[in-house]
């Protein structure tokens, strides 16, 4: 058990740091757009397609380290990732329209809901 915990620490570890950046690209231009008054799930969806391309590519070559089958592993990310945009965007509508929580902090909160199922997704279906 320790093995397997060790053998994917680091990765899990490079999964966070790549995930976050992604994350930083995803959460900055949402925040940029809603505070140039564009409605926060349009803002959302943006930032969240801006996220897409940079975590497909550091989780790809940084993380994961498969640089090979990139047609395979696209198209698998990109199903994933939908799932992921309706989910996120389903705590978001949830968490500021029924729980009455601020739109800034809604955001962070339905990110963060996504990234341990996602290690799992992009490890044993998207990079096979």
């Amino acid at each position: 058990m320790m093995k397997f915990l060790r053998s994917h620490a680091r990765q899990f570890g490079m999964y966070l740091l790549t995930g976050a950046t992604a994350t930083v690209f995803d959460i900055g231009l949402y925040l940029i757009l809603l505070w140039s008054d564009v409605w926060y799930i349009a803002a959302s969806v943006t930032g969240g397609v801006a996220g897409f391309f940079s975590a497909f590519l550091l989780h790809k070559y940084v993380a994961f380290k498969k640089p090979q089958q990139i047609q395979r592993h696209f198209s698998r990310f990109c199903l994933l990732s939908a799932w992921n945009i309706v989910a996120t965007n389903a705590i978001l509508y949830m968490s500021v329209d029924v729980f009455g929580i601020p739109e800034e902090p809604s955001k962070v909160l339905s990110n963060a809901a996504v990234v341990l199922w996602n290690f799992f997704c992009y490890k044993y279906f998207v990079y096979v």
